[in-house]
């Protein structure tokens, strides 16, 4: 009989969860009669599609928000949230003197120094999702010609490189360091005797301090696991993603739950269970949990 493990560790983001539980509600909710300026959330900044689903839920939490920083009302200043926003236009937006709150995560600012710092005669190479919003965000600021991989098509893409140009090769924000290193070791033996240069503070902590993945490594293989069950909100989510890569290379299937409806009717004929919730804060997290347990109530747990 299969039996279940609930990570110990849990898998969100404590700097996503901190701007969503403590800067929103103080910032972008009227609920402080004495805050003289009233910010504003850049829709264009945040989301990739806007969506009236996604509207609504902001108007529903009370917060105020305009499409574009072209929207921002007279007298009104930014919320720079996580993701931040285009850097060109924040650079114009302080230049003007416009107010700003910057609850920008660390690690979005070390991608644009990076960037901004790429040596003149070399060509960029950027390891981050197209699908993702800094990448949206920052396409203003990418040099001429930069490249863009993932941890998939890497080799491919490297051999569009220019032969004669070294590389500064960079990072966004949660592939792990062995997708970094893949990366930078295929750009030094397609291109030889270059002086390359690389970054990899982009990687965020959620990777590099998370025994989060110290406690895949071991429970995988040391508990007989044969799917983890991953908590999640979206499968277009570098951190899904990740998690994805590490557990299959770990040798269980990856099964994602982002509704109740897709937790399984029924359980394998073999292995056991693991159970985690993913990165990005998810309204539905606990309901989903609670209905796992509820479900397979019976069911040891390891």
């Amino acid at each position: 009989m299969s039996r279940f493990y609930y990570f110990r560790q849990d898998g969100r983001c404590p700097v996503m969860k901190n701007v969503l539980e403590k800067s929103v509600p103080r910032y972008l909710i009227d609920r402080n009669e004495t805050q003289q300026t009233s910010y504003y959330f850049i829709l264009d900044w945040n989301v990739l599609h806007h969506s009236d689903v996604y509207r609504d839920f902001l108007k529903s939490s009370g917060i105020r928000f305009v499409e574009t920083i072209d929207d921002l009302p007279e007298g009104a200043g930014i919320f720079a949230g996580g993701y931040g926003g285009d850097p060109v236009a924040l650079d114009k937006a302080r230049a003007k003197g416009i107010p700003m709150i910057d609850k920008i995560c660390p690690w979005v600012k070390f991608l644009e120094q990076d960037i901004r710092s790429v040596p003149e005669g070399y060509q960029c190479v950027i390891l981050i999702d197209e699908f993702h919003i800094v990448y949206k965000n920052f396409k203003s600021l990418f040099p001429e010609n930069t490249l863009i991989v993932n941890e998939k098509n890497y080799r491919e893409k490297c051999e569009g490189l220019d032969r004669d140009k070294p590389v500064f090769l960079c990072v966004y924000a949660t592939f792990r360091q062995k997708d970094f290193d893949n990366v930078k070791h295929c750009i030094e033996k397609k291109l030889p005797g270059l002086p390359h240069k690389s970054s990899s503070r982009g990687i965020c902590s959620w990777i590099t301090r998370n025994s989060l993945f110290d406690e895949i490594g071991q429970v995988i293989p040391g508990r007989g696991l044969s799917q983890v069950w991953i908590i999640c909100n979206s499968e277009y989510n570098r951190s899904v993603l990740t998690l994805i890569n590490e557990i299959e290379d770990k040798g269980a299937e990856a099964r994602l739950l982002k509704h109740v409806d897709d937790i399984p009717l029924e359980l394998p004929e073999s292995g056991n269970i693991g159970v985690l919730i993913a990165p990005v804060p998810f309204d539905k997290d606990r309901e989903i949990l609670n209905a796992i347990k509820e479900r397979f109530e019976g069911i040891p747990v390891l």
